[in-house]
């Protein structure tokens, strides 16, 4: 919450906001407990055991003659396919001749998530350039939705300010939202014309 409260600094209510969110943060899991987790023997023996599974091959026993057939194959043609299928999907996300409103971006947050994850999967079969080119901008669209997705974590505190203090919080939630989607919208015209990289 540190990390964020200075972007209230401007609003009167800003103590009272901040506190508000630190209660709701309480609720959230404990990063130490996260982090306990994520550096405990359990969750490593488990990346263990997935990472020699994965590479003494003991999947193999599940695949059938078409599918050996398949595996020794070139991934390439495999990558192109699931980028351009995952592209595709983004284009019907995010038209270009449409603007999207605050709820449609949001909506398409994990489909967003999923075409950049498929990236990260095949990235080393392409050009970083020509790849951070391509992506970055979608990145920075995933980032936007975050920061919307933020703003609706304000939104029910409206309700609990009065005045000056409640019509100024209004405003800036409009102000801000609209700043963003302003954002949004450019980035999104610019990852839209950008060469799929996969392509050339």
């Amino acid at each position: 919450m540190e990390d964020k409260g200075h972007v209230l600094r401007k609003l009167d209510a800003r103590k009272f906001l901040v506190s508000e969110l630190k209660e709701r943060e309480q609720d959230l899991p404990d990063r130490e407990d996260m982090l306990r987790l994520i550096h405990s023997g359990r969750y490593a023996g488990l990346l263990l055991d997935l990472s020699r599974w994965i590479l003494s091959r003991g999947w193999q026993p599940f695949l059938d003659d078409k599918a050996r057939e398949k595996m020794a194959q070139s991934i390439k043609p495999f990558s192109m396919q699931q980028l351009a299928r995952t592209w595709a999907e983004l284009m019907d996300a995010f038209p270009p001749e449409k603007s999207l409103t605050r709820q449609e971006y949001i909506e398409q947050q994990y489909r967003l998530m999923r075409n950049l994850y498929t990236g990260v999967g095949f990235a080393s079969l392409y050009s970083m350039e020509e790849r951070n080119n391509f992506r970055l901008p979608w990145a920075d669209l995933l980032q936007g939705i975050d920061d919307l997705l933020m703003l609706e974590l304000l939104e029910p505190l409206v309700e609990k300010l009065e005045g000056e203090e409640r019509e100024q919080l209004e405003r800036w939630l409009r102000r801000q939202e609209s700043s963003i989607l302003h954002a949004m919208e450019q980035t999104r015209q610019i990852s839209i014309e950008a060469e799929p990289y996969w392509q050339n």
